[in-house]
């Protein structure tokens, strides 16, 4: 109930209604799942320009089991266009992330791979050859600059100035510019 009066009182602000998404897909019920993709959705309609926003949307409609509507939720937010010199990187990380979708749809939808597939190329996403691990930052404000490090149990410490780690990751890119996304994946 206090996440959705986050959206009561902050109806026009696209960073408060993606905040209050985000804690409502914690809370384990179909309502609230339900009120925080209505949430992503109307921020996306707000600020088209935050990838964050058809990040969030893409990957609670898989939760909710909507993966053709996840895929096509992130193919609008790989066409997207951001605005020069900002969230460096992200082209990458929504091009993967459809790829994610596409394959979460073909396992849903299995006889219809080759289509699926087709349409994954079509929009410039990224097949998923073999598992990996992502973690991805975001952050509500660019007043500020969030930096990403990653230790492993080896003593390998990858962040902006040495984005490998040796054990095995990569960091995509530094985000100086608010919001993110920072990505690093294994």
């Amino acid at each position: 109930r206090a996440y959705g009066s986050i959206i009561d009182l902050f109806p026009g602000r696209a960073d408060m209604r993606r905040f209050a998404g985000e804690r409502l897909e914690h809370v384990r019920t179909g309502a609230a799942l339900a009120l925080a993709i209505d949430s992503y959705r109307k921020s996306i309609e707000q600020r088209p320009d935050h990838p964050a926003g058809h990040r969030l949307l893409g990957f609670a409609l898989i939760k909710a089991g909507h993966a053709r509507e996840a895929f096509d939720a992130l193919a609008v937010g790989v066409g997207q266009k951001y605005p020069a010199g900002r969230f460096a990187g992200v082209d990458r990380i929504l091009r993967e992330d459809l790829g994610l979708a596409a394959a979460a749809w073909i396992r849903v939808e299995p006889t219809r791979d080759n289509e699926i597939n087709a349409r994954l190329v079509r929009a410039g996403g990224v097949a998923e050859p073999a598992p990996s691990l992502r973690f991805v930052l975001n952050w509500e404000t660019d007043a500020n600059d969030v930096d990403f490090h990653i230790e492993d149990g080896k003593g390998g410490h990858a962040y902006y100035a040495s984005p490998h780690l040796p054990s095995g990751g990569d960091l995509y890119a530094d985000v100086t510019t608010g919001y993110g996304p920072e990505c690093f994946t294994i």
